[in-house]
């Protein structure tokens, strides 16, 4: 059994209060996609102690790695750049720079990173923001350069539509921890956006080695705005962001199980831990659930880019 998100709470209830209804035998598997610097589900709940017996997890240190994004090699690699171009014209790509977010916490300063990148932004570049916290996290922020299209209720396909018209995308994670990427950078690179990232570099170029824009690559955040006015209006230099495409594809955040093979991992797994344990009455646990997952990704101990 599989607990993460919603089924925390199914786990709760099976536990608590040492009134376990768990099969003693049986496989448990906490899975937990945040990044480490922030508080888990798990961590501090005395009734989880012992009860797990896997993790799958975002780091390679989890019994199972799992992710957000999936990379994969094409079939028939694409010769011309001309094709990609044509690609991205398909589009019809009508915004600059684009961010979709409401949740304002942070550990990572975006919110007055982004601020101050899309001040320094010339007038002539626009720039769009949807959710809710453009008016309650972005103090700093010049409100007559944005574009504010609010809350809403779209559904997923819908938030896609409007992303596949954004040229840039601020893929800003709300924490910087080793290998913390999210849908944030995989979902407008399945789109033909090209994401500007704060995240830990290392773990970007693991996945897709240029492909992305990294503010901590410049002095400060007049220069990515800089960069990112420069780009647009200039073709190759923009489309040089693109050329993994002749050789690569990713796999959207809805099809990133099916990239990973994580059910099939994780059935091969239960099944070699079963042969193995078979005359006997426990299978072995993690004994802190809540601290592994604190420690199995590095996080600098101050917000700052790496």
């Amino acid at each position: 059994m599989t607990f993460g998100g919603p089924g925390f709470n199914r786990a709760t209830n099976m536990v608590r209060g040492g009134q376990t209804k768990r099969d003693p035998k049986q496989i448990w598997i906490a899975r937990g996609m945040e990044a480490s610097i922030n508080p888990v589900d798990y961590n501090g709940n005395g009734d989880f102690q012992s009860w797990f017996n896997f993790s799958a997890a975002l780091s390679p240190k989890a019994t199972f790695r799992d992710s957000y994004i999936g990379v994969m090699e094409k079939r028939n690699p694409i010769e011309e750049m001309s094709q990609i171009e044509k690609e991205y014209d398909w589009f019809e790509k009508d915004k600059d720079v684009c961010w979709m977010v409401s949740n304002c916490h942070s550990y990572s300063g975006r919110f007055d990173m982004a601020s101050e990148i899309i001040n320094h932004l010339p007038g002539n570049v626009n720039v769009h923001m949807w959710g809710t916290a453009f008016t309650r996290c972005m103090p700093k922020v010049n409100k007559t350069k944005v574009i504010d299209h609010g809350f809403t209720t779209r559904k997923t396909v819908e938030y896609e539509v409007e992303l596949s018209k954004c040229k840039f995308y601020f893929a800003f994670e709300n924490s910087i921890c080793s290998d913390y990427i999210t849908e944030k950078f995989s979902n407008p690179l399945a789109l033909y956006a090209i994401p500007v990232v704060n995240g830990w570099r290392e773990s970007y170029e693991q996945i897709l080695p240029g492909s992305f824009i990294h503010v901590a690559d410049f002095e400060n955040n007049s220069r990515v705005a800089e960069h990112l006015s420069h780009l647009l209006g200039n073709k190759d230099e923009f489309f040089a962001y693109h050329k993994w495409r002749l050789t690569h594809e990713v796999i959207k955040e809805d099809r990133a199980e099916m990239y990973n093979f994580l059910h099939c991992r994780v059935c091969e797994k239960v099944y070699e831990t079963r042969e193995a344990n078979k005359y006997s009455t426990q299978v072995s646990t993690i004994s802190q659930i809540g601290k592994f997952f604190q420690t199995i990704q590095t996080c600098p101990s101050k917000s700052k880019n790496h």
